[in-house]
């Protein structure tokens, strides 16, 4: 047993990436959705 036992468990803080590619990531699936949604939308919707 080392440390004071407070932070057993527990990830450290994400850095500058990690937090950087979870945010494009994301964005890059709404986006992907949306245009999906739109694509969708002007095939197969009844004009």
């Amino acid at each position: 047993m080392t440390g004071s036992g407070r932070d057993e468990g527990r990830e450290p803080p994400p850095d500058r990436l990690e937090t950087w590619a979870k945010w494009t990531g994301r964005t890059l699936g709404f986006v992907a959705l949306f245009l999906l949604a739109l694509h969708l939308l002007n095939t197969y919707a009844p004009r």
